[in-house]
């Protein structure tokens, strides 16, 4: 759900431990983020995706939060069809984070990421979505 500038706006952070979820929602509020919902596993993810629309759902692939089985649900998700997923690793399996990006997820990043990192993928997401780069891009 775009703002009304049709930027990204909306975020859904799936399976993150609570300090990593609060760095998160502190990185994305810096980037204009104003709506930003959390779940603790796929499941929760599946009903708040079935019931609001999200621009972009990072999840660190916690237990019962599979990037893999994320971005499934994504596709078939109706107005979040076009969401895309992004990655956050927590020192993931090597395998799990290949399989995510062979899947289709956005990019990856470290925890807590770098406040550039952060816009760069953001810019990148909007820009193939045709949307305007972030706030604050250069």
């Amino acid at each position: 759900m775009p703002d009304s500038n049709g930027r990204l706006n909306s975020a859904l952070l799936v399976g993150l431990a609570l300090i990593p979820q609060q760095a998160m929602r502190q990185a994305l509020r810096a980037e204009g983020f104003a709506h930003i919902n959390e779940a603790g596993n796929g499941v929760e993810a599946a009903a708040i995706l079935a019931s609001e629309l999200v621009d972009v759902v990072f999840t660190g692939g916690g237990e019962g939060s599979s990037p893999a089985e994320l971005l499934a649900a994504l596709a078939g998700r109706g107005p979040n069809r076009e969401s895309v997923l992004v990655l956050l690793d927590e020192g993931l399996p090597r395998e799990q984070v290949v399989a995510a990006v062979k899947a289709g997820a956005a990019g990856v990043l470290p925890v807590p990421p770098q406040p550039e990192a952060l816009r760069r993928l953001l810019d990148e997401i909007a820009g193939r979505a045709g949307l305007p780069r972030s706030k604050r891009a250069n």
